[in-house]
C-alpha cells in the first residue's frame, strides 16, 4: 500500500509492471493497469484463501484493438497441495 491506495510491483528484465489496486470483498483484489504507449491495458481479480488461489483476466497489447473484445484472456485455479 503507498499512500492509501494498493499497487503490485513486478520488476521483470526489461520492464517494471506497476498495477493499481482495488479491494473488491474480504479475499479478492482487483488489479489494473492503462498504458496507451505501447499499448498494455489489463484487468484482472485475484482471490486468495488459506488453502486456494484463483485469477482471471484479460489484457490488450501491442496492435490490438481495445474497442473490441480482448484477444489475451487469462485464469488460473491453484490449490494448495498438504505433504
Amino acid at each position: 500500500m503507498e499512500n492509501g491506495k494498493l499497487i503490485c510491483v513486478v520488476n521483470k528484465l526489461n520492464e517494471q509492471v506497476i498495477h493499481q489496486g482495488s479491494l473488491d470483498g474480504k479475499h479478492t483484489i482487483i488489479w489494473s493497469r492503462n498504458l496507451t504507449n505501447p499499448l498494455k491495458i489489463e484487468y484482472f481479480r485475484e482471490t486468495v484463501y488459506a488453502d486456494s488461489y484463483s485469477i482471471i483476466g484479460w489484457g490488450y497489447y501491442g496492435n490490438d484493438n481495445p474497442k473490441l473484445s480482448p484477444k489475451t484472456w487469462f485464469r488460473g485455479q491453484y490449490k494448495r497441495i498438504k505433504k
